[in-house]
């Protein structure tokens, strides 16, 4: 970790059983690129084109078929019962437990990124192009000026987060493409997401830094001091903190208050010899899961040192995962193509 961790305002410029592990692990053969939850089960988005579902107390997940290809965006759609997918077949898909199904295509050119917004528009990109499809499937299309690499919706689903190079552009999904509003920043932003409150927009960079901008008055801030990119990014119930990845611990950047992080330093947990590579906070608690690139994943809380071992270090790298929406289940994948699935009722918490 580095000394010091604080925002600033910039100054402009195969499914055999694996028992060695708390919970349930299966190896799929094939990398593991999103954890979702739905409809009670976890769903995986995998390398090979299938997503796994996976229920408690199964012995192995169902696999589907959704892409002739890896899938490279993922996105849980807000009925809570399929996610949607983007891959380099061209295809977006809606995919659940009872099958995979097209939505949109684009002629073959890989889908970089997919966002589900609350009233059940979605919108996809390829290249330079975004397309959103409203909820009464009328479609709208957005132009830009270079490669779209993250896509958000804000929490009420009017305006769409676009990241690419020079910063992040919000688009109204109301309102004409004279509307959209830029958030310059020079270089390349490649994730984007909204706090819950919609009061701030942040971007993971392609450098080891965030870049973050307050919504009401584009007030922008540098969450530097990172070894790492910070690829993965999660928010706290509420909003109150920021967990990411980048460095040898999750580091938790404030959000409370009129200033949000500016000026404020971050508070670091889970202290590990490895680099985090994936967070995940628990959806009604101060639990935070950590991942790490040695395989090893534990549950830290903030303002606490204590930590409890979920996955020992094996060397397979820790690539996403999650909660589902009660905090009740946690699923993880790897980079090897592990997947794990523990039922927290049943382990005591």
């Amino acid at each position: 970790m580095p000394r010091l961790m604080q925002a600033e305002r910039p100054t402009p410029a195969g499914e055999a059983p694996l028992a060695h592990h708390i919970g349930q692990e299966v190896a799929t053969g094939a990398h593991v690129s999103a954890v979702r939850f739905v409809s009670g089960a976890m769903a995986a988005a995998l390398g090979d084109g299938t997503v796994r579902f996976w229920e408690p107390g199964a012995p192995k997940p169902d696999s589907i078929v959704a892409h002739a290809g890896a899938i490279l965006a993922v996105a849980t759609h807000t009925d809570a019962n399929t996610i949607l997918t983007g891959g380099d077949d061209g295809l977006v898909c809606r995919v659940g437990l009872s099958g995979a199904h097209p939505v949109a295509e684009t002629g073959g050119k890989w889908v970089d990124a997919v966002a589900a917004a609350p009233w059940g528009s979605i919108a996809y990109s390829s290249g330079k192009t975004v397309t959103a499809i409203r909820s009464d499937g009328t479609r709208h299309e957005i132009d830009m000026v270079s490669t779209v690499q993250g896509l958000a919706f804000a929490p009420k689903g009017r305006s769409l987060a676009i990241a690419h190079y020079g910063g992040v552009t919000l688009a109204d999904m109301q309102a004409k493409p004279s509307a959209n509003r830029l958030l310059a920043w020079m270089g390349s932003h490649i994730a984007v997401g909204f706090s819950p409150n919609g009061r701030y927009v942040v971007s993971a960079m392609n450098e080891n830094v965030l870049h973050g901008w307050r919504i009401e008055d584009g007030a922008d801030m540098r969450m530097s001091g990172y070894p790492s990119k910070p690829r993965s990014l999660s928010w706290s119930p509420g909003g109150a903190w920021l967990a990411t990845s980048g460095a040898d611990c999750a580091v938790l950047w404030p959000f409370r208050g009129k200033e949000g992080p500016m000026g404020r330093q971050a508070t670091p947990i889970a202290f590990a010899q490895a680099l985090v590579t994936a967070v995940s906070c628990h959806p009604v608690s101060d639990a935070v899961a950590v991942g790490y690139a040695d395989g090893a994943v534990v549950f830290a809380r903030r303002g606490d040192d204590a930590v409890i071992p979920v996955r020992a270090a094996d060397g397979d790298r820790i690539t996403d995962m999650g909660f589902d929406v009660g905090g009740h289940l946690f699923g993880y994948g790897t980079e090897g193509g592990r997947l794990g699935l523990l039922d927290l009722r049943g382990i005591g918490q």
